[in-house]
């Protein structure tokens, strides 16, 4: 047996699929009288693929209080959408903007531990603005990495979700 990682693409229904795979694999045959072949061969075998319904996440929620020229926490509310639970779930989130920085750089990760089909969870990160941002929605892509119930690493890639910051605070004096 040989493990072999694949992608399955969104969308793909539960159930039993067959994948056609090339094998290229060489080997060495030893004859009588001490003489060996070194050899090669390639063959193409069907392959039973098994795709499940595990956990999988949606961004559904982020916002933050944190100002222009400010820190402040963004919380983003993930939701296990799949049917199965996600052991040491751990969200990623990263911005594509130098005007927004998590924590001291543009991006973080924060446990979220066990999220069982259906929950949400709403996570904290520490974030700031630089003092030129403008107002507007800024966007953040993100994965979660977790354990299927039976202990295999997966990652749900492609999240993305969207933050504005709160305006600059201003001042006013009179007299």
């Amino acid at each position: 047996e040989v493990p072999v990682a694949v992608s399955v693409p969104n969308g793909t229904e539960p159930g039993n699929y067959e994948v056609e795979v090339e094998l290229e694999y060489s080997y060495t045959s030893q004859l009588s009288g001490g003489i060996s072949y070194d050899r090669e061969e390639t063959t193409t075998v069907d392959v039973d693929v098994k795709v499940t319904d595990d956990a999988r996440f949606r961004i559904i929620d982020v916002t933050t209080d944190a100002q222009i020229g400010d820190r402040g926490t963004l919380e983003a509310t993930l939701k296990n959408v799949g049917a199965t639970a996600a052991r040491d779930a751990n969200l990623a989130l990263e911005s594509s903007s130098a005007e927004l920085a998590l924590g001291q750089r543009s991006s973080d990760v924060a446990l979220a531990g066990m999220i069982a089909p259906g929950e949400t969870v709403t996570i904290p990160y520490d974030v700031s603005f630089t003092p030129t941002a403008p107002i507007r929605q800024y966007a953040i892509s993100g994965q979660v990495s977790f354990e299927t119930p039976d202990g295999i690493p997966h990652v749900d890639q492609g999240l993305s979700a969207g933050v504005v910051p709160l305006g600059e605070q201003t001042f006013a004096f009179e007299n």
